[in-house]
């Protein structure tokens, strides 16, 4: 690994590391002297050893990862599959972040809400963490580039077309959630607790089912439109993109496309095709979200100044085809270069 590799999936490694311990130990001493009553309905998932045994595996896979460089490759695997069981176990932490986003808007949050709000965020953050950790130890393996010594993606100018469809899937996912309530909303209207906070809540999520995943897979997602005073045409920070479709995404596949179906198929909750269409509508949504998502950070990883992409750094030289002997991209041009000015004369002779 180059030291800039080393450093991001250190800091990553680390933090995981702490934040896991942590929420082991809690979740140990909860099994050794009893769970408190708040902590019933932490996540849909049960308690015990359940939470335990992924922040354990997590700890595990990536000191295995730092003190024994050759086997990273299993353990980055073990520590992804532990990162995704922390996130669907903590599920639940973005409803509580969306709750306590609302309290200013007259929508108050009891004290229990809180205290299983940042048992959730702490796994949420675990389980995050150990998968950027993963990725980033995994980015470290690509080629160097021969230019900068750095390690670089293609290069792209569009977004995938799995993620475009991604993007629309979402609009698409959205609308069949909200076609469930639209004979309410043209009748009554917008209306439900905390008054002005709820209407700005569904306003937020209109915004989510459509701006958010157009945002991911269109030019105006990463640079300001024109309409924009001040913006126009300047890059778009990719995270104030990026954060919001992963996060909404990994909600709502936790919540309704684990959790919604599960129960549907169980029979916990009711089959009928209004309860399908509302939980696939979610399910969808959030689907589409994460493909658009992983689309826009392939798209928007920057690339270093003056480089070209590894796999576009060198193009077979045409006098030494055959031979495996690349030359670099630049060269190509010299090819059909054509000489400046009158020639010297020829002294043949």
């Amino acid at each position: 690994m180059i030291m800039v590799d080393q450093h991001r999936f250190l800091r990553f490694a680390v933090a995981a590391v702490v934040i896991n311990l942590g929420y082991a130990l809690v979740h140990l001493a909860w099994l050794i002297m009893g769970e408190p009553a708040w902590a019933h309905g932490v996540s849909v998932f049960p308690g015990g050893w359940v939470p335990v045994l992924p922040a354990v595996i997590a700890v595990a896979s990536i000191m295995i990862m730092i003190l024994v460089p050759r086997a990273w490759r299993p353990a980055a695997v073990a520590a992804a599959a532990a990162g995704a069981a922390l996130l669907a176990y903590s599920m639940l932490a973005w409803i509580g972040l969306l709750m306590l986003l609302m309290i200013p808007f007259g929508l108050p949050m009891p004290a229990d809400d809180l205290a299983r709000l940042v048992v959730r965020v702490a796994g949420a953050a675990g389980g995050g963490l150990t998968l950027l950790a993963a990725v980033a130890r995994a980015r470290a393996s690509r080629p160097a580039c021969p230019r900068c010594g750095g390690r670089h993606p293609d290069l792209r100018t569009r977004p995938p077309g799995w993620a475009v469809a991604g993007g629309w899937l979402a609009v698409a996912g959205f609308a069949a959630r909200f076609a469930v309530e639209l004979p309410d909303i043209l009748t009554a209207g917008v209306s439900g607790p905390g008054g002005l906070g709820f209407q700005l809540f569904v306003a937020l999520l209109v915004l989510a089912g459509t701006v958010l995943p157009l945002a991911l897979i269109r030019p105006w997602g990463r640079a300001w439109p024109r309409w924009v005073p001040g913006l126009a045409g300047r890059r778009i920070p990719r995270l104030l993109v990026l954060v919001p479709g992963l996060v909404m995404a990994a909600g709502l596949l936790a919540y309704f496309g684990i959790g919604g179906i599960g129960a549907l198929l169980t029979g916990h909750d009711s089959a009928d095709p209004a309860a399908w269409l509302m939980i696939g509508g979610y399910t969808l949504w959030g689907l589409g979200l994460l493909l658009a998502a992983a689309g826009y950070a392939r798209l928007t990883d920057s690339v270093a100044a003056g480089c070209v992409p590894v796999r576009a750094a060198v193009v077979p030289n045409r006098q030494n085809a055959g031979r495996g002997e690349p030359r670099p991209r630049s060269d190509r041009s010299k090819d059909h270069e054509q000489p400046h000015g009158p020639q010297a004369p020829s002294t043949a002779g």
